[in-house]
């Protein structure tokens, strides 16, 4: 009991002192906001195995009381233990045992529909086509060169309605709707480069772990607010590299804008994926696109 006490209050310090430290930092990039997050998520997932692993500081605050041993005459002891044998619990489960009961129901849940969202994307990349266009593919081979990118990524077209996204830890890929091929040239490499961001980050892998913390520590308030901040902070991080490629903001936000309003499903598996055209998000990322005092420097 001691033990997930002392996690819960860590883990709330570690979260809290994020939360200050990026208000800070309200004025600073936000590749260096997300990263703040993803640390102090990160450091809150990690947490019970360090505490369970490092030796622990025993310092001595109060003095040891001296404990005195009175004599119980053995029949009246005797009477104690019949009787305690005699009594039965009315509910044979203690209040830990139902907390931990509780915790771990919402952590399959939780777990679940992560594993739903991510049948969800193998299907959708199972009835995706290629890549066929060569203007995608000189696309993607020169947006990979300029933003460093080695690895090879599988670009794919869905025929569902879906936002723009990526998903993959080794291997990664792009999923685009169908009508992207009818989009202007600029609003594909504009997207494109979106997408290449979030590999080039390392996003993905980054986004499971986040999604791993909310699983555990799913009770807390917190650690919610902490995804859905990293997730913010993620989205404008790409963002930034696309403008630091040359891209005009007003051209980049009118582009977002027609996109987000071109979808029709609202809900996607972004759970397991890194979906570009959230409605949720629009608005705080337009005005971050839009503001010239924004420093989009990149962490290297």
């Amino acid at each position: 009991m001691s033990f997930a006490l002392n996690i819960i209050a860590k883990s709330t310090i570690i979260l809290v002192t994020a939360a200050v430290l990026c208000l800070l930092l309200r004025r600073a990039s936000a590749a260096s906001r997300h990263a703040v997050w993803v640390l102090a998520v990160m450091s809150a997932l990690l947490l019970p195995i360090a505490t369970a692993i490092l030796p622990q500081l025993q310092l001595p605050v109060l003095p040891q009381a001296h404990t005195s041993v009175r004599l119980i005459p053995m029949t009246f002891q005797a009477a104690i233990t019949t009787t305690g044998q005699s009594a039965k619990p009315l509910f044979p489960y203690s209040a830990w045992e139902l907390l931990a009961f509780v915790w771990g129901a919402g952590l399959a849940l939780l777990l679940l529909r992560l594993l739903i969202c991510a049948s969800r994307l193998a299907l959708l990349a199972k009835s995706a086509t290629s890549l066929r266009d060569e203007t995608w593919g000189e696309m993607l081979l020169e947006l990979s060169h300029r933003m460093g990118h080695r690895k090879p990524v599988r670009l794919l077209f869905s025929a569902a309605d879906v936002s723009p996204m990526t998903w993959g830890v080794w291997r990664h890929t792009v999923l685009m709707p169908a009508q992207a091929n009818e989009w202007p040239l600029e609003r594909k490499r504009l997207v494109l480069a979106h997408e290449l961001a979030h590999v080039k980050r390392s996003d993905g892998i980054l986004h499971l772990f986040v999604q791993l913390a909310c699983g555990i520590y799913w009770f807390n308030p917190l650690i919610w607010y902490a995804a859905r901040s990293a997730q913010t902070e993620r989205e404008r991080a790409c963002d930034d590299r696309v403008l630091n490629l040359g891209a005009a903001a007003e051209d980049y936000a009118d582009h977002l804008v027609q996109i987000v309003r071109g979808l029709q499903a609202r809900k996607s598996p972004s759970f397991a994926a890194l979906a570009m055209a959230q409605p949720s998000q629009l608005e705080s990322r337009l005005v971050s696109i839009l503001d010239g005092r924004t420093r989009r420097r990149e962490l290297s």
